[in-house]
């Protein structure tokens, strides 16, 4: 007969039997999200498409991935080419661009506030925010790319006028691309470009040819991938987290920027806005590695023709970067010091090292992965930070939710955004 002790042990070995059944073909929560890591960053690196693809069948992927930018803008980048001899003049001329000295941050600074003509004299009682953001990034990418004087517009339209028209005809076009896929607007598509005239003796493109044809071909990379971040993390380092005092974190900007030392703290600002606000939500690549190959001009077309129809995969960054079985349960939260230990230097762990994709990863990472980014998304927020302080405006959403609750998560689809109005308080 058995024992009350006895029946308690036998007891409790059948339920450390049948916990152990149900267990053992379960993967710990961190190695699942391992897993999964590792399928989008194969799409990242192309390595989805073989051990050894070389680079022409790696820019094919992307090209094929990226038609609707050549449909909608006309351009030919290491974006959208799978010709090896452009890619690497792009990308070398593109280096040209992105190097920058401090006193090359503090010359954009000042011209981003110049520019940030809407808040001058407080204006209106609100400014669309959207637009704002826009108007005052695509200057400075314009000096950044071009110099300081390096550019102009060709019309009668004031400085102001034109670049409302260039980023409103940008944004419409980027929004057409993606609902319309490979078809083009003749007449919307040469609107951007007809309004401004890239001057060629201006430093830092010497090296290259640019005409208001290929000039969006540098603006669109730095510009289309900037003003949603810039306006994201602004928002809500300023105004949806309270208590974050970010604007000691910039305090130095544009000061810091180019010295390591100094500017530390301050990109951290930029690191967790790119975190939760990527510029590219997902990479896509094309499914399947083929290129045209035949020697026929007719054979080719026919290949072109049948590689528009093919399938397309995607990474999702925002996925990775928001993963909270990968960032903790505060993954959603705006948290600069996520990226800094005691000592000051990077508090990430391996996995989320692995996880974050700001810049992509592998071969072709964005050339502005070296701290261009960084520092440019930092130093656009401070402006913002300082014409449009907390304590002096507020957003307003014009959504209930948005407008009500400060933990609600920002949508982050440009056109979500069109309705957002900084008012200056009262």
């Amino acid at each position: 007969m058995l024992t009350t002790t006895t029946l308690a042990a036998f007891l409790a070995l059948v339920a450390l039997f049948i916990h152990h059944r149900r267990t053992r073909n379960k993967t710990p929560p961190a190695n699942n999200a391992r897993k999964w890591l590792q399928q989008q960053r194969c799409i990242i690196d192309f390595t989805y498409a073989g051990p050894r693809t070389t680079l022409k069948e790696r820019l094919h992927l992307r090209a094929q991935a990226n038609r609707r930018l050549v449909a909608a803008f006309e351009i030919n980048n290491s974006l959208t080419t799978s010709s090896v001899t452009t890619h690497e003049q792009f990308r070398k001329a593109v280096r040209g661009m992105l190097s920058k000295d401090t006193k090359d941050w503090e010359m954009l600074y000042r011209a981003a506030q110049s520019f940030q003509y809407h808040s001058k004299h407080h204006g209106p009682t609100s400014i669309p925010l959207a637009r704002t953001v826009r108007h005052v990034c695509l200057p400075v990418v314009l000096e950044s790319i071009f110099g300081q004087g390096g550019w102009s517009v060709v019309n009668d339209k004031s400085d102001e006028e034109s670049v409302t028209v260039i980023t409103e005809e940008i944004n419409k076009l980027w929004v057409q691309s993606k609902q319309q896929k490979d078809k083009r607007d003749e007449e919307a598509a040469a609107l951007p470009t007809t309004n401004l005239n890239a001057n060629k003796n201006e430093p830092p493109i010497s090296m290259v040819e640019v005409s208001p044809e290929t000039a969006l071909e540098f603006i669109l990379p730095q510009y289309e991938t900037l003003w949603r971040v810039v306006l994201l993390t602004y928002v809500t380092a300023y105004h949806r987290q309270p208590g974050l005092d970010v604007a000691k974190r910039l305090e130095d900007v544009p000061a810091c920027l180019g010295d390591r030392e100094r500017e530390r703290r301050a990109l951290m600002v930029a690191k967790e806005g790119l975190r939760l606000y990527p510029s590219n939500k997902r990479i896509y690549r094309a499914a399947a590695a083929s290129s045209p190959t035949a020697d026929d001009k007719q054979q080719q077309q026919q290949q072109q023709q049948q590689q528009q129809q093919q399938p397309l995969i995607s990474a999702d960054v925002e996925a990775c970067h928001r993963d909270p079985r990968i960032w903790g349960p505060d993954a959603l939260e705006f948290r600069p010091e996520r990226f800094e230990n005691d000592n000051g230097r990077d508090g990430l762990s391996e996995l989320q090292k692995e996880a974050y994709l700001p810049y992509s990863i592998g071969t072709h990472k964005c050339p502005a992965f070296a701290g261009f980014g960084d520092r440019m998304v930092t130093m656009l927020v401070a402006v913002f930070g300082k014409l449009l302080p907390a304590g002096s405006t507020v957003v307003r959403f014009n959504d209930e939710e948005l407008d009500g609750d400060l933990a609600k998560a920002l949508p982050t689809g440009r056109e979500d955004m069109e309705g957002w109005v900084v008012e200056w308080a009262r």
